[in-house]
């Protein structure tokens, strides 16, 4: 098999690791974050005969400890210590990884004592560093030309090769390599101790991370989105604009893994699993605005409100000579001031505007008052709304020689627009009651 193979650039592997140090930057409970005391990085100098080296001029320097917040990164002091007989490669942590002069130091919330690493140049042994990549299936790649062995004394560093190569069922994708149980990105650094190092390829799976906005209504467009996204390494969550929703707007996702909220575009390690993440929804405050129908931005009236909610329909605030007011039109709906405006929210960038409607003319007569002891369809008296109420009226309509109604039920029976005296429209009135095309007696205006 012919080896193929892309070399990985320093800013995109340094921007992995970061990624990758970084994904736990911020921590909340209760909706607050966790302040962290600042981290001590320190230089321990303590092995006898160690001196630091001038700068260029010959200016003396020094290596101080250095403080730092959490999960951040740092440079390397440049000055060099120096140790007579020995070669100064650079700083460790912990003996495996090494850190050169100058070179950025990532930190999380422990304090750090970094050694300095030495190398003897009289030393005769050496010891080889080698790549293998091999398949499940036993294939074995030729790298000799990419990666060729190469051998280093104790103490010196292994710059780890930045190639990776595809799998060969393209089931995975190349991380970076393992070397004694321990994953190194492109351009870290391995300590060489008293043996052989292999390096062997790091391979991480793909997984399905979804974005969802959950089972909602008034969704416009797209209801979910999948993409594939490799194991341990990081990513971003979706913007708050991933999907749409009238009247709502997303405030943060919940992942499953775990139930953890996250804000729109924070940094997430892809885990060895799917995992999905469902929107969190908040309800728009808009400005309802009820316009009269003029240029006079100062005669709209503006009330605040979020969706799903009421608001109270205000009056008309100016007069409109030869019209009268009637109410506000919003969707083929007139709404009377002092009724309610239910906010059922507007497509992404609208807003909700009522427009007042004028009508020709002057505005009817208000209805005389109604009784509040009348039981308004009781045309016989009887206490009770019958179909013979209805009969009777219509009887009196047709022969009012025959038929009467007792004067104390005429209040009762003048159930349609009270005032406007007794007609077959009462009768109609009454019928409407009994099949529940009106819920109460009596009709107060012509429909």
């Amino acid at each position: 098999m012919k080896p193929i193979s892309f070399k990985l650039s320093s800013v995109i592997l340094s921007a992995l690791l970061a990624f990758s140090s970084t994904s736990s930057l911020i921590s909340v409970a209760d909706g607050e974050t966790t302040a962290k005391p600042n981290v001590t990085i320190h230089f321990d100098l303590s092995e006898p005969g160690i001196t630091i080296a001038p700068d260029e001029d010959g200016n003396p320097q020094t290596i101080e400890d250095i403080e730092i917040q959490p999960y951040n990164a740092v440079r390397l002091p440049e000055a060099i210590p120096a140790k007579e007989g020995f070669v100064f490669n650079g700083w460790t942590a912990d003996g495996i990884e090494g850190y050169t002069a100058d070179s950025v130091f990532l930190v999380t919330t422990d304090n750090v004592t970094l050694t300095p690493v030495w190398s003897d140049p009289e030393d005769m042994n050496y010891y080889n560093v080698s790549y293998k990549v091999e398949y499940a299936d036993g294939t074995v790649l030729d790298t000799s030309k990419q990666l060729r062995t190469q051998s280093y004394r104790s103490g010196e560093f292994v710059n780890v090769s930045a190639m990776a190569f595809p799998h060969n069922d393209y089931s995975r994708s190349q991380m970076g390599w393992l070397c004694e149980g321990r994953e190194y990105r492109g351009e870290q650094k391995i300590i060489v101790t008293d043996h052989d190092l292999l390096l062997t390829p790091s391979w991480h799976r793909f997984f399905n991370l979804t974005f969802s906005p959950g089972d909602v209504d008034r969704l416009v467009g797209a209801t979910s989105q999948t993409f594939e996204r490799l194991e341990g390494t990081a990513t971003e969550t979706a913007a708050s604009d991933r999907f749409s929703r009238n009247g709502f707007k997303i405030i943060g996702w919940i992942c499953d893994d775990g139930d953890v909220f996250y804000n729109s575009l924070q940094m997430y390690t892809m885990p060895s699993k799917d995992v999905t993440f469902t929107a969190v929804w908040e309800p728009i405050e808009y400005t309802v605005v009820f316009n009269p129908g003029n240029k006079n931005q100062d005669d709209f009236i503006k009330i605040k409100g979020k969706t799903d909610t009421s608001i109270v329909v205000p009056d008309i605030n100016i007069t409109k000579p030869g019209y009268y007011f009637d109410g506000w039109e919003y969707e083929n709906v007139v709404y009377k001031p002092g009724e309610e405006f239910f906010i059922k929210g507007a497509m992404s960038g609208r807003g909700i505007s009522l427009k007042a409607v004028w009508k020709l003319g002057t505005a009817p007569t208000t209805q005389p008052p109604t009784d509040p002891n009348a039981i308004y369809g009781d045309a016989t008296g009887n206490g009770e709304v019958k179909m013979n109420d209805a009969v009777l009226i219509m009887q009196v309509c047709a022969n009012s020689d025959l038929y009467s109604i007792d004067e104390k039920y005429l209040v009762n029976a003048d159930c349609y627009i009270p005032g406007s005296g007794i007609t077959n429209m009462d009768a109609i009135a009454i019928q409407k009651l009994l099949i529940n095309v009106v819920p109460s007696l009596p009709i107060l205006e012509e429909k």
